[in-house]
């Protein structure tokens, strides 16, 4: 009898141990080939009364863990406002989401969202408006290390190093984080330990780029960076995609952002759009952001119009 107890015993953990593996399996982040997942409830935050009073505004960014299921399992400031970090985390946790499917099955995701207080006259703060009027798409063929900001230099200064080491996923003009355009490979291992790197040949217009593949941590398998060098005897960093998002501008741009967003942003100067084979750009005097979606080619005249839902899956930094 106490044999048939244990075997019924050992086919029950059997059945129930897959199940237990998944449960416990780690959040994956979103970026490269995890997109962001669509946000399906949205609760404005509430201000703090002595915020209110101060007529305090800002932006907080936020690290948000996604369960199976949708909805917010964990949050924690990565760049906020003291008076307001409270009432931002307050109404991320209310915040649900579209299930992020893996190989067909829901898995727990995190993501970076950003909280923006613009208060309005009931105290809360409002969603990002839509984008009523983006600029025409010019149809044609981007090449990222040719550069997409021949319109415009960026308006943000370089960041020196002990600023970049003190916000390593700060994007700005030149840089991301600690690596900068114009590096050379032995200055971009002084910064990044080898263990975080691999190097790889990327396609670019039919041409092979050397490059080098920064990863979160050692033995990862998405990268956070992709880290193209020119050709030559004294090759050099001469473009950064960021696939990571963590990695935020000063006004909170980044991997998973929509197109409402950088237009919002945009204010007097839209992003110029243009379309290509991996996508639509759209491109600022901040970044060009690449978005997931992909308009038809065709005349100019006539472009498709880009959704303001459109996300972006990641970002080139131009020079400064």
């Amino acid at each position: 009898m106490r044999v048939w107890t244990k075997l019924a015993s050992l086919l029950v953990v059997l059945v129930l141990l897959p199940s237990a593996v998944a449960a416990q399996a780690p959040p994956i982040r979103v970026g490269g080939n995890i997109a962001a997942p669509t946000r399906t409830k949205y609760v404005s935050p509430v201000y703090p009364a002595e915020a209110a009073n101060a007529r305090l505004r800002g932006m907080v960014i936020v690290e948000v863990t996604v369960n199976e299921q949708g909805r917010v399992a964990n949050a924690r400031i990565l760049r906020g406002i003291a008076m307001l970090d409270t009432a931002a985390l307050d109404a991320v946790r209310q915040w649900e989401y579209e299930p992020t499917l893996l190989n067909g099955r829901p898995v727990p995701v995190i993501l970076t969202a950003t909280v923006d207080f613009a208060p309005s006259a009931d105290g809360k703060s409002s969603p990002p408006q839509p984008a009523a009027s983006p600029t025409p798409i010019e149809v044609g063929s981007l090449d990222p290390m040719r550069g997409a900001h021949r319109r415009s230099h960026s308006m943000f200064r370089s960041l020196t190093d002990e600023e970049a080491a003190r916000d390593p996923y700060l994007l700005a003009g030149g840089r991301a984080g600690v690596v900068q355009l114009g590096l050379s490979a032995e200055g971009l291992y002084r910064r990044i330990t080898r263990e975080r790197t691999q190097v790889v040949d990327l396609q670019t217009s039919g041409q092979f780029t050397p490059a080098i593949l920064v990863l979160p941590a050692a033995g990862a398998e998405q990268p956070s960076l992709r880290v193209r060098f020119s050709t030559g005897q004294q090759a050099r960093v001469s473009s950064i995609e960021v696939l990571d998002d963590r990695y935020r501008t000063a006004t909170g741009l980044g991997v998973g952002t929509t197109y409402a967003e950088i237009f919002q942003q945009a204010k007097g100067a839209p992003p110029t759009l243009i379309a290509a084979d991996e996508g639509v750009y759209a491109i600022t005097p901040e970044m060009s952001f690449l978005l997931d979606f992909k308009a038809p080619h065709g005349s100019a005249d006539t472009p498709p119009a880009v959704p303001v839902t459109a996300r972006v899956v990641s970002v080139f930094v131009p020079r400064p």
